[in-house]
């Protein structure tokens, strides 16, 4: 509402009634008046008290959302330390995540590994038995060629002796003479090396 210059409306536009020289306008009482002009002048003021009043509301409400937002702030504060935390916690998680597939694969590999270990291991001990079969069997072998070439030394000893012997007593009933010593020996070497010849390298 806006206030205007106080003119008074309840007046006639026109009157019904020519106004004479010698004739005065009736007057309205000055109290009338003065009510009016007080009632418009409070009107005023309320209107334009109006602004004022809208103005002071919108500062206390600006004030009361700083007050809020400063009550606020622990809380948010305290929001901010959850979020925080809650990222911490999910980056953690993610990591142990990360981590426990890596434990699983070294866990795969690890079985893998000790997989290929026993095949080898095994492979290996067949390996082994094979060649300690192979080494008793040479062995064995070698042992009975010793215990018949000590046979055949001593039967060849028994020989030599006994043609030794004989040869002396023959040579000897002629009257002549041998040497019998350089006829052992070159015997002895056909002997061994014939034998050498039959008996295979293992």
């Amino acid at each position: 509402m806006s206030c205007r210059a106080f003119k008074p409306t309840f007046l006639p536009r026109r009157l019904p009634f020519s106004l004479n020289v010698t004739e005065s306008v009736p007057s309205l009482p000055s109290e009338t008046l003065r009510a009016e002009s007080e009632r418009r002048r409070v009107s005023c003021d309320a209107t334009a008290a109006e602004p004022d009043d809208a103005r002071d509301s919108l500062d206390r409400s600006r004030r009361e959302l700083d007050v809020e937002r400063a009550n606020n702030q622990p809380l948010q504060d305290d929001l901010r330390r959850v979020s925080a935390l809650l990222v911490a916690h999910a980056e953690e998680h993610q990591q142990d995540g990360a981590r426990t597939a890596r434990a699983a694969g070294l866990e795969n590999a690890l079985a893998l590994s000790q997989q290929a270990s026993q095949a080898e291991i095994a492979r290996l001990g067949d390996l082994i038995d094979q060649s300690d079969l192979v080494y008793t069997e040479r062995t064995m072998t070698w042992r009975r060629l010793l215990r018949e070439a000590r046979a055949g030394r001593e039967s060849a000893r028994l020989v030599h002796d006994a043609l030794v012997t004989r040869l002396s007593d023959m040579v000897t009933a002629v009257g002549g003479s041998l040497d019998v010593t350089q006829l052992v020996r070159s015997l002895e070497s056909r002997v061994e090396a014939s034998t050498y010849a039959a008996t295979p390298l293992l």
